[in-house]
């Protein structure tokens, strides 16, 4: 067996740790407070429990609802009765009895600054959107980046999903942007809002299993350059202690 030399043990701990990227804990997880509903009492439609969102700032009746309720009660149902998210939890987002709700939420990304300073940040927004039977009730999740003066950088949205996309079934789909985002950001707002089309009281624009996920862009040329480096310094040390 084959020992690698002590001198070497060093210079690829520290190679190993640079090219696994930043290690602040907001990388690589999702930053969205309460991305589910869960966190509130999941209800039953009615504007008793709108704004039951921890973690969101709400306008409207934005609520969430309880996915036992079920199809009895015009809601979507778990999959796979309707579609949806395999790992669903107990409520969704709706948008309560109004022709319009919003549900908001600010993300501070200092953590991310000196990545956005350098190779930059990827992100990948996520989340289930849809609606009620034929009826074009949506669902869209803004997502907008600040820099430090408030000045909006740039905006990206995801959704709606239209009564055309689910092919008139109540339930919700899989919708995913990516992208870059932008230098100088230092926050980001969410803003979810549920739009009434159709006929009827009900706002049935739903959500579910929302997700905004970050990660450095690494520099592998760079990186490559400096561990070849190091690694080649630890050989010359080698050499002159023979």
């Amino acid at each position: 067996m084959h020992i690698l030399p002590r001198q070497y043990a060093l210079p690829l701990a520290l190679c190993a740790l640079l090219v696994s990227g930043p290690a602040a804990a907001q990388f690589n997880t999702n930053l969205i407070v309460n991305a589910g509903a869960e966190a509130g009492l999941g209800g039953d439609g009615s504007s008793d429990f709108a704004g039951n969102l921890p973690g969101w700032d709400v306008s409207g009746e934005m609520m969430g609802i309880a996915y036992a309720l079920g199809c009895p009660a015009g809601y979507p149902c778990t999959a796979p009765t309707n579609p949806g998210p395999a790992a669903a939890g107990l409520n969704h987002f709706a948008g309560g009895n109004v022709a319009e709700s919003t549900a908001g939420q600010t993300l501070n990304l200092s953590f991310a600054s000196a990545s956005l300073a350098g190779p930059g940040v990827s992100f990948a927004l996520s989340g289930w959107l849809g609606g009620y039977s034929s009826q074009d009730d949506e669902m869209s999740l803004a997502l907008t980046w600040f820099n430090p003066l408030g000045t909006a950088l740039g905006t990206t949205t995801l959704g709606p999903v239209t009564a055309a996309d689910r092919g008139d079934a109540t339930g919700l789909l899989f919708r995913e942007v990516t992208g870059l985002v932008p230098t100088g950001a230092l926050t980001a707002r969410l803003t979810l809002t549920a739009t009434r089309v159709g006929g009827g009281s009900s706002n049935d624009g739903y959500a579910d299993n929302l997700s905004l996920v970050l990660t450095p862009v690494p520099e592998p040329s760079t990186l490559g350059l400096f561990c070849a480096g190091l690694l080649g310094l630890a050989g010359v040390a080698r050499l002159r202690r023979r």
